[in-house]
């Protein structure tokens, strides 16, 4: 059951996405680990660690999106070999619009079906799962602190 929902959540979410913004799944995955950064700047290698949804395809993917001016890959000017992702202000500005209704997606499909002693349940046994203490990572929510 655990695998169904979370491909119900996930393909209601996308679509939401994919409406109002333009944005798959895994180009707002990229976007969300671009700009929790310092530079908003990832290297290849680093970029492919942290994406969630699919490290499968992240060159093509990463392409299109500096196609559609998104991020900007560059050479790094300290070894040639390494690839640098940059979030451009267009995919900032995009992804800030994007995070809002992600955030509401995800409400709306999941968190706000559970009790509050529910939702600490669940978000205890996800940081046990991730192997982070408990209250790490700020709920999401309406606010600016989530990761949504």
């Amino acid at each position: 059951m655990f695998f169904e929902a979370h491909a119900a959540v996930c393909a209601d979410v996308e679509a939401e996405l994919v409406r109002a913004h333009g944005l798959t799944l895994r180009w707002y995955d990229v976007l969300l680990h671009l700009h929790a950064v310092p530079g908003r700047r990832l290297s290849m290698r680093e970029l492919g660690d942290a994406v969630v949804i699919s490290k499968s395809g992240l060159t093509g993917v990463v392409d299109r999106m500096a196609r559609a001016g998104l991020v900007e890959r560059t050479a790094d000017p300290d070894d040639r070999r390494v690839t640098l992702v940059t979030l451009t202000p267009v995919g900032a500005e995009r992804y800030a619009h994007a995070r809002v209704d992600h955030r509401a997606a995800v409400a709306g499909r999941f968190l706000d079906r559970l009790d509050p002693a529910d939702l600490d349940v669940i978000e205890r046994t996800m940081a046990d799962v991730l192997g982070e203490p408990h209250g790490a990572r700020p709920r999401p929510g309406p606010g600016p602190g989530g990761r949504a």
